[in-house]
């Protein structure tokens, strides 16, 4: 899925869709997590209602044995398939996995748990998630990239009670400026010439 010309082989996709709808079951918590992450960036798959039902039945399973990685992994890969958004089931187990695991998660993996749960209607009122989340994010804000900060204020955004978080916000704020100020440097650098 790192491969652009490869996400539109409709013959590779097709065997590796197959092979997990038949192996699911058995995949580690690390081996899910990359499939449904790595699945959700192939347009070709998204139809695929079978795959996506036996990857969350999948999930729902082996949730207890997820590491912060693959939780945020499934988390980021669900959140795209339209058919499962509304799986309350799905969005509360990947919850009660991703909760007492936020502060292990690197700031990538917080700004993707915050973007896939965003889209999660069942989620949208949970206040221990979200303060967990807005919390967290605090404190690394510093290390989002560009993306990333978009990321968290489009997910932060839909969460209401959190709209009148001061330092959340100011947080976002600080770190969008930095990203902007970051990205522009790094645009300046001369490219080495070999």
């Amino acid at each position: 899925c790192k491969i652009d010309f490869l996400l539109t082989s409709e013959k590779l996709w097709d065997c590796l869709g197959r092979a997990a709808l038949s192996v699911g079951w058995q995949m580690s918590s690390l081996h899910l997590g990359n499939c449904v992450n790595g699945f959700s960036k192939v347009d070709l798959l998204f139809g695929r209602d079978a795959l996506w039902e036996a990857l969350a039945e999948a999930a729902k399973s082996g949730a207890h044995q997820m590491t912060p990685q693959s939780a945020a992994n499934c988390v980021n890969g669900f959140a795209k398939v339209e058919l499962l958004r509304g799986d309350g089931h799905l969005w509360s187990v990947l919850a009660g996995v991703a909760l007492p695991a936020l502060s292990q998660m690197i700031p990538q993996e917080l700004a993707s748990c915050v973007k896939g749960f965003s889209r999660a209607e069942s989620l949208l009122g949970d206040k221990a998630l979200w303060e967990a989340l807005a919390k967290a994010v605090t404190v690394v804000a510093s290390s989002l990239n560009p993306v990333e900060v978009a990321n968290c204020v489009g997910g932060f955004s839909r969460v209401e009670f959190l709209l009148g978080d001061r330092e959340l916000w100011a947080a976002l704020e600080r770190a969008a400026i930095s990203a902007k100020k970051k990205s522009s440097k790094e645009s300046l650098v001369p490219v080495p010439v070999e």
